[in-house]
């Protein structure tokens, strides 16, 4: 399973973090982890980590939640962050 992180950030405007929740459900992404912190007096910062059942799906799940979150009034830029996996090895030494 992938993961997508989202920073979207937004005016501190009465109902702004409403309406981006309200997308966020209506759309159905798969949410596994937000959020929220104040950036300014008139800015808040929304941090998304969305997961994807396919890897290939990353880049889609992205593009479709940066276009619909661009879309609210309140919304002043949406950014996909790309983290590094981490890759595990798991060696089992002989005793």
């Amino acid at each position: 399973m992938t993961s997508v992180t989202l920073e979207v950030r937004l005016s501190d405007q009465v109902g702004a973090l409403e309406r981006v929740l309200g997308l966020l459900r209506r759309r159905a992404l798969p949410i596994e982890e937000m959020s929220v912190s104040r950036r300014s007096e008139v800015e808040l910062d929304v941090l998304l980590h969305v997961s994807s059942d396919q890897a290939a799906n990353e880049k889609s799940l992205a593009e479709r939640a940066i276009a619909e979150l661009s879309n609210l009034l309140a919304v002043r830029s949406v950014r996909h962050i790309v983290t590094p996996e981490l890759e595990h090895d798991t060696h089992q030494t002989e005793g």
